[in-house]
């Protein structure tokens, strides 16, 4: 069957894991998200696009980018605002193919992606809009495209691996470790693989320089994001000092722990926030583990023991040979750890572990290549029948445990705080004729930092953006109040006025019904509304 063919029904089961029920699941808008799409519609409002936006810990202003493109052609919507992930979602399945399909070929290119493609953790990621989700698709793309210009010897291909490396460091914290990844690389590749002339034509310069010129390329692009860091280390740097290990009682301690729980969420728990996992469940399904651990032990054996003709036989997909390659598969899977393994909080995290997912996968699909090819010598039909029940036994579980299992947890609409969507659908209600006003408690980081409205604020601001832009709003946009100035307050007492907490069942209520006497509190689905007079 053509590549394509495969890539085309590939594509299709990972779009439908995407897309399906994505105005539904997961419930609610959380302030994270809401945050890129203010900053987004920041960006379209003013017409200028940031390279890195410093409110709540500092984002880098790719996936940003992307947001504003989708609000400006769909309009305002938690779709438009989650659609872009489901998107690169998507696509990365597609450059996690054509990654494996250098390294190993078409076998664990198909099944690479597959894998990839019903997973949980991927899936899950694929559906919220946080930028870490562009990590998997630039890391598979750029050394997927360096490995095609060093196995084509087109050093064209090669360059434009290093735009792609450069463009990468605009996605998430984690990528910055993949430049180290790269420079691994750089040092495994033999001096012969590298082309010394490109389709038309000698180049100016010798073999030698050119992984020079991929790093001066890739430097030029990442360029303005190093002269924001230069010039801003404290808001650059936020983030990681905050979460560091170094920052805890026992920083020897602390990274040991680190260490253990991140090896342990590929087979025994996963990350402890219920927003990416599933009571815990380890990120690879039972079906798939046991096929991850042989490839990573057959990486071992390769990058220790070289194998008789091994480098000749791999160098027909790959310019690393299968020592090499080995080397590089195993560096990806120490490199990319790092930014998990290096933080005290939160840990196992599949957000900051995420540029290991590409390995992972093709780890697992060579480990069942092997299995079924050891089972080739028992039965002719065991590679394809190990294959299916494999990929057929994940497809099944990475359903059951997003669209069923987790999909349905009762806890989910709170952790994704389907209480301000249904705030933000009461405050539409209100006629211009009323005061609305949005009692800003509760826990959350500053926004603007560090005088601003907590975090979950921005769900509101993000929910109502299209209906108080316009001219002449047809409903009472609301004015937002941080919870010490409720006693300083002042209000039209000819006018009825209602009052929205961010956070029910707090201490706000109290002083709420104190400073405005006599108005009435009642319930509108799952919350409490005060409205004063009554």
């Amino acid at each position: 069957m053509p590549d394509a063919v495969w890539l085309v029904g590939i594509l299709g089961l990972a779009a439908f894991y995407r897309f399906f029920r994505l105005h539904a699941l997961p419930p609610g808008l959380y302030p994270d998200e809401a945050m890129n799409g203010n900053d987004a519609l920041a960006s379209l409002g003013s017409g200028r696009l940031a390279v890195f936006y410093p409110e709540n810990y500092g984002r880098e202003g790719l996936f940003i980018w992307i947001v504003a493109l989708s609000l400006k052609l769909l309009g305002t919507s938690i779709q438009a605002l989650r659609g872009p992930s489901a998107v690169i979602g998507t696509l990365t399945v597609a450059a996690i193919y054509f990654l494996a399909s250098e390294l190993y070929g078409r076998r664990v290119a198909v099944l690479a992606s597959l894998l990839t493609a019903v997973s949980f953790w991927h899936v899950n990621l694929s559906r919220t809009s946080l930028r870490a989700i562009l990590v998997p698709f630039a890391m598979s793309l750029a050394f997927g495209v360096l490995l095609r210009g060093l196995r084509t010897r087109r050093a064209s291909v090669v360059i434009l691996a290093g735009a792609l490396f450069g463009l990468g460091a605009y996605t998430y914290v984690a990528f910055r470790a993949a430049f180290l990844l790269l420079a691994v690389t750089l040092l495994l590749v033999p001096r012969e693989s590298w082309p010394a002339r490109t389709g038309s034509g000698a180049l100016p310069f010798a073999r030698g320089w050119l992984p020079a010129v991929l790093l001066m390329v890739a430097a030029a692009v990442a360029l303005p994001l190093v002269a924001f860091s230069l010039r801003h280390p404290d808001e650059f740097g936020f983030r990681m000092r905050q979460v560091s290990v170094m920052a805890a009682e026992n920083p020897p301690e602390a990274l040991w722990r680190s260490t253990v729980l991140t090896a342990q969420m590929f087979f025994v728990h996963g990350d402890p926030n219920p927003l990416r996992s599933h009571r815990r469940a380890p990120v690879l399904p039972l079906a798939v583990s046991p096929f991850f651990g042989l490839g990573l032990a057959l990486a071992v054996k390769h990058a220790v023991l070289p194998g008789k003709g091994g480098r000749r036989e791999a160098l027909r997909s790959s310019s690393l040979g299968d020592r090499r390659r080995a080397v590089f598969l195993l560096s990806w899977m120490v490199i990319m750890a790092l930014p998990v393994v290096l933080t005290g909080r939160g840990v196992p995290h599949t957000l900051r572990s995420i540029g290991m997912l590409p390995v992972v996968f093709v780890l697992a699909a060579g480990g069942l290549v092997a299995a079924a090819d050891a089972g080739a010598r028992i039965q002719r039909m065991a590679p394809l029948a190990l294959s299916v029940c494999v990929v057929g036994a994940a497809a099944v579980q990475g359903y059951r445990a997003y669209f069923v299992e987790w999909g349905r947890d009762p806890f989910l609409g709170e952790a994704f705080r389907q209480d301000l969507v249904e705030k933000a659908a009461y405050l539409k209600t209100l006629s211009s004729a009323s005061r609305a006003y949005v009692i800003a408690n509760g826990p959350g980081l500053p926004v603007p930092y560090p005088d601003g409205l907590p975090i979950p604020a921005q769900s509101l601001l993000f929910l109502l953006h299209e209906d108080c832009t316009r001219p002449v709003p047809a409903i009472a946009c609301p004015t937002f109040v941080r919870a010490e100035a409720i006693e300083s307050l002042e209000v039209d007492s000819l006018r009825p006025n209602v009052f929205v907490l961010l956070k029910d069942d707090s201490p706000e209520a109290s002083r709420l019904s104190r400073r405005f006497a006599r108005g009435v509190w009642h319930r509108y689905r799952d919350f409490t509304v005060y409205t004063w007079p009554h």
